[in-house]
């Protein structure tokens, strides 16, 4: 069931407050509040000075209108309450794939970006390097999956079978973007932006 809440608007104050966004009608009843007032307001000024000398009224006409008080209290205006509404922001993958590097590099952050800018343009479905592919214990390895551009090996060395996977579980792997990024904050503890030469000369 519905419940009656109040939506306070703040005369002259620093704006108005309220729980949902005003419709035409609320705007309508706060505007003629505030005329209301101010004319309420103003016609007690002027009714206090209608029995004074017409030369006190005559010699200072713009303090009177500027003695003119206004009262700054809230004016409650019922409204109906409806039921809420989820608003979601959508946050693009690039923008999900930047905080992320931000959270797990920390103060290297500023290089980590420019390195996986130009690795894959923080694509983490793009696999490189296929020129480079050949078997290892009878895997076909040797390419380059997503943002950081990782290697799932060579001839001589695999990791996929070092994390107890197939090459092809690997890729699936190292195509989610944490995975991704995590696995090259491992790689760039060990070596340094070093293990990405060709951005590392390029981008720092």
């Amino acid at each position: 069931m519905n419940k009656r809440k109040i939506r306070l608007y703040n005369i002259f104050g620093k704006g108005y407050h309220y729980e949902t966004p005003m419709s035409n009608t609320d705007r309508i009843v706060a505007a003629s509040l505030l005329v209301g007032l101010a004319g309420l307001s103003l016609g007690l000024q002027l009714g206090s000075n209608w029995g004074s000398e017409p030369s006190a009224q005559a010699s200072e006409p713009v303090e009177a209108i500027k003695s003119v008080s206004v009262s700054t209290e809230s004016v409650i205006v019922p409204v109906v309450d409806t039921e809420p509404v989820l608003v979601s922001v959508a946050v693009s993958e690039k923008e999900q794939i930047i905080a992320y590097i931000v959270e797990v590099f920390g103060e290297d952050a500023p290089d980590a970006l420019k390195i996986a800018g130009c690795e894959s343009g923080f694509n983490p479905e793009i696999i490189g390097d296929k020129h480079l592919m050949s078997y290892n214990n009878g895997e076909l390895v040797g390419d380059s999956i997503g943002v950081y551009q990782v290697r799932t090996g060579a001839s001589n060395w695999n990791r996929a079978k070092a994390n107890g996977m197939t090459a092809s579980e690997f890729r699936v792997y190292l195509k989610d973007f944490k995975n991704n990024i995590d696995y090259a904050k491992t790689i760039y503890d060990q070596r340094g932006w070093g293990a990405w030469h060709n951005c590392a000369l390029k981008e720092l």
